[in-house]
């Protein structure tokens, strides 16, 4: 539904040296049910019968952050945004990750309404 604005990579990631990911049962921090980050890490740690304990929830992905810094968890992240001190964890045998979308949503064309579309496709193009 909606037009595809951005399409990114969706990765395990953890603190550079940390220990979170190599815990059992390994800590995830998450966001709020329904996002699809969360989604899409479930699911594919129970497909691969990995042990998990939702260790931290949130709304946005400054507290699944916040987590992964202190070492006190791993978190589904997109690409773009694993930076020092954190890390792509694609060493520890964790599953793979869907990619994940952003799509714009519009109920109707309209002048203002396009003007705007059209600078929300831009912001996300200058991601690429």
């Amino acid at each position: 539904r909606g037009e595809v604005v951005h399409t990114e990579p969706l990765v395990w990631a953890g603190r550079e040296g940390g220990v979170a990911a190599n815990r059992s049962p390994l800590p995830v921090a998450l966001a709020s049910h329904g996002c699809v980050w969360r989604r899409a890490a479930l699911t594919a740690l129970d497909d691969a019968h990995i042990s998990y304990r939702v260790a931290y929830t949130c709304d946005n992905c400054f507290g699944q952050e916040a987590a992964m810094f202190s070492d006190l968890a791993v978190a589904p992240f997109p690409i773009s945004l694993v930076r020092p001190p954190l890390r792509k964890l694609d060493r520890e045998g964790l599953p793979a990750l869907a990619d994940y979308q952003i799509a714009l949503v519009r109920s109707n064309s309209n002048p203002v309404n396009d003007a705007l579309a059209g600078h929300v496709k831009e912001a996300f193009l200058d991601l690429r």
